[in-house]
């Protein structure tokens, strides 16, 4: 079974509970969850993580030792070139933040490629599509590594 590394961005201890329970359930998602800014962003400049879960109210979160939320954090992400071959993962907002208009809202100011409400109603629907999502991530991947030398 292929192993997923999913990056959980979340401050909230029962969210952080709900989500290791998740991957857990999944049998197939191994997590990372941080909350520090700085170390964030030298998980994902390492371009071994296959999606990324980003709360946006973080208040516990710094960078460089001032505050930040999760739409800092994903523009800040955005900006990391993986080295060739390899792609920065796809960010997904993960939050409690869900009135109308709220989705292109943060989409549009964070660049984030898909956004999700909390609480979750349907969890092996999310497993489904994270499994779903990850997938197609190492599919676009793949498809940019060099083609190895043949010898003539």
């Amino acid at each position: 079974m292929q192993r997923y590394r999913v990056l959980a961005i979340e401050d909230d201890p029962g969210n952080k509970l709900v989500l290791a329970n998740i991957f857990k359930l999944s049998g197939c998602i191994d997590g990372i969850f941080e909350e520090n800014g700085d170390a964030i962003l030298e998980i994902v400049g390492t371009c071994t993580v296959d999606l990324i879960l980003m709360d946006i109210t973080l208040s516990n979160s710094t960078l460089r030792g001032e505050p930040v939320d999760g739409l800092e954090l994903t523009r800040q992400i955005k900006k990391i070139q993986c080295p060739e071959g390899l792609l920065t993962p796809p960010v997904v907002l993960l939050t409690a933040h869900c009135m109308a208009g709220d989705a292109d809202r943060f989409l549009n100011a964070s660049g984030a490629d898909a956004y999700i409400a909390k609480p979750l109603q349907d969890i092996e629907g999310f497993i489904v599509w994270l499994s779903l999502t990850v997938e197609e991530f190492r599919a676009r991947a793949a498809a940019l590594k060099p083609e190895p030398a043949t010898a003539a």
